[in-house]
């Protein structure tokens, strides 16, 4: 199993709706990729300073998966509609039967 992880800083004009049409899109993805397991994501919740503005956590039974979501048209597309927005991204995938 692959856990694949997210994390998004807006840029500072972002706007809330353009934050909830990202949501709209990754819940589309989550939809529509049959190869994503369960996919979480949200704002973060403003516990502490320094942390990202967004999550996204998105899990596959294996790497080959993980390939296809991340060549997925609809993937491709998410990105290009929304991927302009990010001032910053971390992203991490790694084994969760490690």
């Amino acid at each position: 199993m692959v856990r694949h992880i997210v994390l998004l800083k807006w840029k500072p004009d972002t706007t809330p709706e353009q934050v909830q049409a990202s949501a709209e899109g990754f819940a589309g993805m989550r939809d529509s990729i049959d190869v994503v397991r369960s996919m979480y994501f949200g704002p973060d919740l403003g516990l502490m300073d320094g942390t990202f503005d967004y999550a996204m956590v998105a899990d596959f039974a294996s790497v080959e998966d993980w390939h296809a979501y991340r060549d997925h048209p609809d993937h491709i597309a998410f990105f290009q509609r929304f991927g302009h927005l990010a001032a910053d991204v971390a992203r991490v995938q790694y084994a969760l039967d490690a």
